[in-house]
């Protein structure tokens, strides 16, 4: 078994450009970086647009933490002090690492699953459901540079 702790981390660390997609036509593109953060392992910093189906173009900015366990990926809402957005329990399956993990937000319910490709690239698919949202949103990642 691999030790996830830190090869997550390592395979996460850099630049990365993204394309997402909405059920319900929505787009977004753009980059994040993960930058190491001494005190919470990794520093998540996207920045983007997002496109809506009405065609209103809006920036999209969102940081997160993401540190690992032995066989597990948590990841932090940008805040102090922080709080878990999704803990992650990691799996091999095939060539691919997967995990799959939910999150209750107010009167939203977020269903997640989370693949990273023997490839390089990973995948993160949310389901969203809640008295005002109904979407799901799939976003892959391309690493551009270490």
């Amino acid at each position: 078994m691999m030790n996830f702790q830190f090869s997550i981390l390592e395979f996460l660390v850099g630049a990365w450009t993204f394309d997402r997609e909405f059920d319900n036509g929505s787009s977004g593109i753009g980059t994040v970086n993960f930058i190491k953060n001494k005190f919470y392992g990794l520093e998540y910093s996207e920045l983007g647009t997002l496109k809506l189906v009405n065609g209103t173009v809006l920036t999209a900015k969102r940081k997160y933490y993401f540190s690992a366990t032995e066989k597990n990926l948590e990841i932090y809402f940008f805040e102090t002090p922080k709080v878990l957005f999704q803990g992650i329990e990691l799996k091999i399956k095939g060539k691919n690492i997967i995990g799959k993990a939910t999150h209750h937000c107010g009167d939203d319910f977020y269903d997640s699953e989370y693949v990273f490709k023997a490839n390089g690239t990973f995948q993160i698919k949310h389901k969203v459901v809640g008295d005002k949202k109904k979407y799901l949103s799939k976003t892959n990642y391309r690493k551009i540079s270490s």
